[in-house]
């Protein structure tokens, strides 16, 4: 008799791949070796901020798979870069694959092949600030108005520590995905993720954000200076400031995106995020100056 799962569902390869990617923080390597979800009947969630100057924040509905089971109120599920690994050798011919997670192990079922292995311990730190989504971003996640989502985190702190800074957020901005409860944005602007992607290799990239032309620029300076126009599919607010970026993160979080995202700066930290009919995704990254 097989031992009782906790969590079981069916999915797509390719968008299993394209989850364990975005939690893993996977840009031609992984970052994390691995991560704890929280999931529940609604769904799945992820946090994560041993990375220092990144934290992450993603959730993914039960929409999001093909078939979505879990049996308790909250499981912690880790998973492990090894499983990323295996997707991206195994399961090539299947239309769809089943993953069960049960007290001891996860594994993954497809047609012909089968992987698995023993669950990962992973530490699960609780969040330092409380994240939150309009309701009209929440609709197909099922979540009731003024529902903090996808659970229940912390209390108004209004402080978060990333690196050595100590970030101090604002007020919440509504409709773009979750983000920060407190954030106070001095620049927020919706952009497609490939403006950002395909920079040159080098160290740092620096930010300039113009109210007056009302433009965004990425420049990079050494024996000359490159300087790149970010196309701006939409403003909401854009105030003087000038950043500047490890370029090592900033790539890996803008490999987690496709499509439009938003992008929300102030001084110490940039926070982008997206909405998706059946997930959510955040990266808090913070500057380098």
């Amino acid at each position: 008799m097989s031992e009782e799962y906790k969590v079981r569902f069916v999915i797509e390869p390719n968008r299993f791949q394209r989850l364990l990617e975005n939690v893993l923080m996977y840009h031609q390597n992984v970052e994390l070796d691995a991560i704890a979800g929280l999931f529940n009947p609604k769904g799945a969630s992820f946090f994560d901020m041993s990375l220092e100057v990144l934290l992450l924040n993603s959730t993914f509905s039960s929409k999001y798979f093909l078939e979505y089971k879990c049996n308790e109120k909250e499981v912690k599920v880790p998973l492990s870069k090894s499983l990323l690994e295996w997707m991206k050798q195994a399961f090539g011919n299947d239309e769809k694959i089943t993953v069960t997670v049960t007290e001891q192990k996860i594994s993954i079922e497809g047609k012909t092949e089968k992987y698995e292995e023993d669950l990962t311990e992973v530490e699960m730190k609780p969040p330092t600030m409380a994240f939150v989504a309009h309701e009209d971003d929440v609709e197909s996640f099922e979540y009731e108005e003024g529902e903090e989502f996808p659970f229940e985190l912390l209390k108004d702190d209004s402080v978060v520590t990333i690196g050595k800074k100590e970030i101090e957020m604002g007020k919440i901005i509504k409709g773009k995905g979750i983000l920060p409860k407190k954030l106070n944005p001095t620049v927020q602007v919706l952009i497609k993720s490939e403006a950002l992607a395909g920079l040159p290799k080098v160290e740092q990239y620096r930010i300039h954000c113009d109210k007056k032309s009302g433009e965004i620029k990425i420049s990079i300076e050494g024996v000359g200076k490159y300087t790149k126009e970010v196309k701006l599919q939409r403003t909401e607010l854009i105030e003087d400031l000038e950043m500047v970026f490890g370029s090592k993160y900033f790539n890996k979080v803008v490999a987690q995106f496709s499509g439009e995202l938003w992008l929300t700066l102030r001084p110490e930290a940039a926070v982008f995020s997206q909405k998706n009919k059946d997930s959510l995704l955040t990266y808090l990254l913070s500057s380098s100056d």
